[in-house]
């Protein structure tokens, strides 16, 4: 037999025992699993960033608040994380501010 033959990956592999080809083969699956998984995650930070993106140009491009609030809302299941912070802060000030018993100070401070 040749060197190359008996230490080529193949050969190396089908001459393993029982054990070890099922040890092989459980890596090779936890591994394309793990690697399957950095992607989906790598492919959401990508949308998420790109979601954030949007809602930071907006909110600094917009002149009423209202309106990005309301657009917010009504598209809240494509809204991005800091959207829904934004959306989340923007209620509660709302409410605080028609409260009447409240300073300025207040309503912002229980904004945050």
């Amino acid at each position: 037999m040749n060197v190359t033959q008996d230490l080529s990956i193949l050969h190396l592999i089908l001459d393993a025992s029982a054990v070890v080809q099922v040890v092989m083969a459980l890596l090779a699956g936890v591994s394309c699993m793990s690697w399957y998984y950095i992607f989906m995650k790598w492919f959401s930070v990508r949308q998420e960033r790109a979601k954030t993106e949007t809602f930071e140009r907006d909110f600094w491009s917009v002149g009423d608040l209202n309106s990005l609030f309301n657009s917010a809302v009504s598209d809240r299941h494509n809204a991005g994380s800091m959207e829904r912070v934004f959306e989340a802060g923007f209620r509660e000030f709302t409410k605080l501010k028609g409260q009447k018993n409240l300073e300025s100070k207040d309503v912002v401070d229980g904004s945050r």
